[in-house]
């Protein structure tokens, strides 16, 4: 412990720094694990948080970078996605229908 006091000022910062952004990584990585549906996840939930909690940053990385799949919107959500949009724009530019 001796040792780490003994650091100079910016080591000190660095490893807080690091040690934070290491944490916040790996809960942000867990959270999206468990709230993420098992069909948008390449392998298993479980498989997954144990790779992120034992092997730290880099397990949190490699999720985010290939254990991650994208959602799948289908035609209909498109359709009704880009008519909402559509219809925000028409209201903002022109006032909504207030009959």
């Amino acid at each position: 412990m001796q040792e780490l006091l003994n650091l100079p000022t910016p080591a000190l910062v660095a490893i807080v720094v690091l040690g934070t952004a290491q944490i916040a990584l790996e809960l942000y990585a867990v959270i999206d694990i468990v709230r993420r549906p098992a069909d948008q996840i390449a392998g298993t939930k479980v498989m997954w948080i144990l790779i992120v909690v034992f092997v730290n940053l880099i397990g949190a990385i490699v999720y985010l970078l290939v254990g991650r799949k994208p959602a799948t919107v289908t035609q209909s959500e498109a359709a009704v996605a880009q008519g909402d949009a559509a219809r925000t724009a028409v209201d903002t530019l022109y006032g909504g229908d207030d009959r």
